[in-house]
């Protein structure tokens, strides 16, 4: 294990996570999905992140998720929006100490 300078010895961050995903066609041509994690950083208690996903017509998807037991946790929206070889997704996560974030991505399919 590295030492700092004052001695003491350096802990480098570590994760340990992992989850189950069940998705459902449901009436409608619309798929919803539900995903459980568990998540263990060497610094903090165990978390339980869960997020619900709804898409119709594999072109628009609705996502929302919580991080359950994790400090300072605060909801996640998304959206996306998908054609057949393009596709964007937007997703805000709120954070109790900094600010919001905003992800967006594009994706190309070639």
């Amino acid at each position: 294990t590295p030492t700092g300078q004052n001695g003491s010895n350096i802990v480098p961050p570590t994760t340990l996570q992992g989850g189950l995903a069940y998705s459902h066609n449901i009436p409608g041509h619309t798929k919803l999905s539900m995903a459980v994690d568990v998540r263990k950083r060497n610094d903090e208690k165990v978390a339980v992140p869960v997020g619900v996903e709804a898409c119709w017509q594999n072109i628009l998807s609705v996502r929302a998720g919580y991080p359950i037991s994790e400090p300072e946790a605060s909801p996640s929206f998304g959206l996306g929006i998908h054609w057949p070889r393009y596709g964007i997704d937007y997703a805000y996560q709120g954070n109790a100490v900094l600010s919001s974030s905003h992800f967006w991505s594009i994706e190309i399919d070639y």
